[in-house]
């Protein structure tokens, strides 16, 4: 009986495939997924106002503000976390190394309006003062479950795509 590998094909093409990761070519699979997982959690949170439990984000409790967005033109009927676009603009997809890339929100102050509003949504929902900060937070500038299999989904098809599998 005679016997047939391909073991020495399979650790060359393996070798390769190691060399292009250390690269960098496989990394644009990776910010195509996050990317897919960012644009939906954007639409939940600026669209649908949701937290990332899905939860409503719920009303301006600000009558001030409240009116500050009916002068600009903007909508007050739910609370959508969006008067100038920036700090959805901010929110971005980040290589980080040739194997890592992250969600951040990549201005200071809009990270800081992010927190804010995370606290003080947890505050407001649980009848504490809304600068009471500290206190605990509401998830909403994170990747839900459904939101992290996008990532999954969509990065492990393009790699599969790259790897001809």
């Amino acid at each position: 009986m005679e016997y047939s590998s391909n073991t020495k094909e399979v650790l060359a093409r393996l070798a390769i495939i190691r060399a292009q990761i250390a690269t960098g070519v496989f990394s644009d699979a990776l910010v195509a997924g996050l990317n897919a997982g960012m644009g939906i959690m954007k639409r939940r949170i600026f669209n649908q106002s949701l937290d990332a439990l899905g939860n409503s984000l719920g009303p301006y409790f600000s009558d001030q503000y409240e009116r500050d967005r009916r002068r600009a033109g903007r909508q007050t009927a739910r609370k959508d976390l969006e008067f100038t676009g920036t700090l959805r603009r901010s929110i971005e997809v980040v290589s980080v190394n040739n194997a890592r890339a992250e969600i951040r929100i990549t201005n200071p102050e809009e990270a800081d309006i992010a927190r804010k509003q995370e606290e003080m949504i947890f505050n407001l929902l649980n009848d504490l003062p809304y600068n009471a900060y500290g206190s605990g937070k509401v998830p909403i500038f994170e990747l839900n479950a459904d939101e992290v299999d996008i990532v999954r989904t969509t990065t492990a098809e393009l790699l599969a795509q790259k790897f001809n599998f």
